[in-house]
């Protein structure tokens, strides 16, 4: 991966990751207010990258992963850096959601998929930057659940 700011001791990661560059992906390089996880990315049609991955409070420790909240986060590099953008779904249980996995469907509008903190939730949208339609119970109907 290449290099896009300065290798740090003091990012996250163990030490046989370390030292790395804070600025490839997503991530709090402060260390002071987020920890992220998992991350699915997607080419915007408008040329920009869409991550969607989780974030918990700092304070916590890789424990605090319980807490995790779903992030829609954007850069114009593939590799980062990333720029959280917010909740993915702010409405629905807080914005609840950890393993985030997003895809694209076949008539093109987006899916995003959260479990661990929730039961396997699927949310559909026209746009990578919303609004999603909250989860469907029925994984059939997640294809019919936004207007096309």
């Amino acid at each position: 991966m290449p290099i896009r700011g300065r290798l740090a001791r003091d990012a996250w990661g163990a030490d046989n990751v370390l030292p790395r560059d804070p600025r490839n992906g997503l991530e709090d390089t402060t260390m002071k207010q987020w920890c992220y996880w998992d991350g699915q990315i997607i080419a915007g049609p408008e040329g920009k990258y869409h991550m969607f991955a989780s974030r918990w409070d700092q304070s916590r420790g890789h424990s605090g992963w319980g807490g995790s909240l779903a992030v829609h986060a954007v850069s114009d590099n593939l590799i980062g850096p990333y720029i959280d953008k917010g909740l993915t779904w702010p409405d629905s249980q807080g914005g609840k959601g950890h393993n985030v996995t997003a895809l694209v469907l076949p008539d093109r509008r987006y899916a995003v998929v959260v479990s661990e903190t929730r039961p396997g939730d699927v949310f559909v949208s026209k746009s990578l930057d919303g609004p999603s339609v909250a989860p469907v119970t029925n994984r059939r109907a997640a294809c019919q659940a936004a207007p096309h």
